[in-house]
């Protein structure tokens, strides 16, 4: 089914942020939405546990049946991810 609304979070070592509940209010947000949605998160070549969080993050609620992606590139900022 085609996404009612695409939200792309770029990532660059994010891991201390993710981990104080950075994303927290966003994905209980999307969580009571009746629409459909696609988060997809661009980890920006991130030298911390980014990554890692994300890949689990990713794997947990891909289990609720929403629609969420990892996306990895090598670091180009911002505007790149």
């Amino acid at each position: 089914m085609k996404p009612y609304l695409s939200i792309v979070i770029p990532a660059y070592n994010e891991a201390k942020n993710f981990r104080d509940g950075l994303l927290k209010p966003a994905i209980d947000y999307l969580a009571k939405q009746k629409y459909t949605f696609e988060v997809l998160f661009v980890n920006d070549g991130s030298t911390d546990d980014t990554e890692k969080l994300l890949t689990a993050l990713v794997r947990l609620k891909n289990k609720t049946g929403k629609e969420y992606k990892l996306l990895t590139i090598l670091h180009g900022g911002k505007a790149a991810a």
